[in-house]
C-alpha cells in the first residue's frame, strides 16, 4: 500500500533494482500499478461542515467527477474536476442537508452516513469515502 502522502501519480511503475553490483540494464518486466484513492475530511459533523474531498494518485493532470448519495440518488458535485501533476486534487465544500431531502413531516435519524465517491474520468476506476452528519 502506497501512502497517500507520498504524492505520485497513479499509474504502471517498473521496478530497478542490482543484484550487488550495478550494470547498464536492471529494469525488470514486472510492474506495480498505483490506483487512485480517495477520502473526505472530516469524517463526521453537522450539515453546512466545511469538507474537503481529497483525491490521490490519480493519472498527472486526469479529471474525477465528484457526487454524493442523497439516499435516493447520486448527486453531482463537480464533474471533470482537474488533478494536478502529482495526480492530487483537494474540492471544498458544504456538507450536505439531507433533511431537504426527507418527505414531508419524516424526522431525520440520530445520525446518517453520506457516501461521497469519486470516479477517475482515463480509467473508470470508481473510489468512495463516508461522512457521519449527525444532528
Amino acid at each position: 500500500m502506497v501512502p497517500t502522502t507520498l504524492e505520485v501519480p497513479g499509474g504502471n511503475y517498473y521496478i530497478k533494482a542490482f543484484d550487488g553490483s550495478t550494470s547498464a540494464v536492471a529494469v525488470t518486466d514486472n510492474y506495480f500499478r498505483i490506483i487512485a484513492s480517495f477520502e473526505v475530511d472530516p469524517k463526521y459533523g453537522r450539515s453546512q461542515t466545511p469538507l474537503r474531498l481529497k483525491g490521490f494518485a490519480l493519472p498527472a493532470n486526469d479529471f474525477a467527477n465528484l457526487s454524493y448519495n442523497d439516499g435516493a440518488r447520486w448527486v453531482v458535485i463537480k464533474d471533470l474536476h482537474q488533478a494536478d501533476l502529482k495526480g492530487a486534487f483537494v474540492y471544498t465544500m458544504l456538507a450536505p442537508d439531507l433533511k431537504e431531502a426527507l418527505p414531508a413531516k419524516e424526522q431525520p435519524e440520530g445520525y446518517t452516513t453520506i457516501t461521497f465517491r469519486m470516479i477517475v474520468r482515463s480509467t473508470g476506476q470508481t473510489v468512495s469515502d463516508t461522512f457521519r452528519l449527525v444532528s
